[in-house]
């Protein structure tokens, strides 16, 4: 049995969230990094994460949508931000498992981001162990710019 597919529509996008695991592989799998040991720039991470609140969406200029997320694991949690429709079909409960991924400072704030070759699955919803006290996107990040 395979996972849900994060997108249900035709789109070009939807080809990147197929899944290429079952739910069940990877509800047990655990990812090579946390969110706790995350820094500003890293690129390619694997994590687990659960939805915690969609926060917000935003238009770019180049009229592109963002949804900001705080998404968290075991250890810590964090803004996630995804771009168009994932931004939609994502909701606080579900549980993510994210190939890929980087982070990034925006506004001295650490962010991760869906990667343009990464992977999303939606693995279940709601039961999850997470730390909520400590995020690391509002630690003091001025000092690790580029």
């Amino acid at each position: 049995v395979h996972g849900e597919s994060m997108i249900q529509n035709d789109s070009n996008r939807a080809q990147k969230y197929t899944n290429l695991f079952s739910r069940s592989y990877l509800l047990e799998k655990i990812p090579a990094n946390t969110i706790i040991d995350l820094k500003p720039y890293e690129k390619n991470l694997e994590l687990k994460v659960i939805i915690l609140d969609k926060l917000e969406e935003v238009k770019t200029k180049q009229k592109n949508k963002i949804t900001k997320f705080l998404v968290a694991d075991h250890t810590a949690c964090m803004y996630a931000n995804f771009f168009e429709d994932l931004g939609d079909a994502l909701k606080p409960g579900d549980i993510l498992y994210l190939y890929g991924a980087y982070t990034s400072l925006y506004l001295d704030k650490l962010i991760l981001y869906e990667g343009k070759q990464g992977k999303i699955h939606k693995i279940g919803e709601f039961f999850f162990v997470f730390n909520e006290k400590i995020n690391i996107s509002e630690k003091d990040w001025s000092k690790e710019k580029r």
